[in-house]
């Protein structure tokens, strides 16, 4: 399959969503289907975001998480200071990323991973790229929002399986580390 009418772009964007659903039910975080754009306010003046890549042969990802830290501070018991929600944020972003690497292998479509970075403060927003594609998700739970946001650039030459070979899901190579 190449990405034709967006067809690639479809597939990782249902991929992300169920692994975004599944990851985050646990933390009684629900998506909203067909929520406006995401909207900075709603997440409330604090809050933490969190920027991860993913990249391989003609594909680039980039999934930006934003969280009011009073929300990110009530989605578990252990989450008591600035610090621990930070963590939670990128932890939140570096599986679900990972869970969109894993289930892109099943198409033959291997990306390496970078590093979640995180910037706090007030009234942060976030930039996106004028070259990729970018698709929004609001998981909302009682105490506030989750605000993502799945940025893709696709290379037109880019070609994955039509169907998933989940045996091919096992199947990685490690990168090599590059000291400078």
């Amino acid at each position: 399959m190449n990405n034709e009418n967006g067809a690639i772009k479809a597939i990782i964007e249902s991929l992300f969503l169920n692994a975004a659903t599944e990851l985050l039910a646990t933390y009684k975080l629900s998506h909203q289907a067909n929520a406006s754009s995401n909207d900075d306010s709603s997440v409330g003046d604090e809050s933490i975001l969190s920027v991860i890549t993913a990249s391989g042969e003609g594909l680039r990802i980039s999934c930006t998480l934003k969280i009011g830290v009073d929300t990110a501070m009530s989605l578990h018991p252990d989450i008591a200071d600035l610090t621990s929600a930070q963590d939670l944020c990128a932890e939140f972003n570096n599986q679900l990323i990972g869970k969109l690497k894993n289930k892109l292998l099943a198409y033959n479509c291997k990306v390496l991973l970078g590093l979640p970075s995180l910037i706090h403060g007030n009234k942060i927003t976030q930039a996106s790229s004028t070259s990729a594609d970018s698709t929004d998700y609001t998981f909302y739970c009682d105490a506030g929002v989750l605000l993502i946001d799945l940025q893709t650039s696709i290379h037109p030459g880019l070609v994955i399986l039509d169907e998933p070979d989940e045996s091919l899901s096992g199947t990685v190579s490690d990168g090599t580390l590059d000291f400078f």
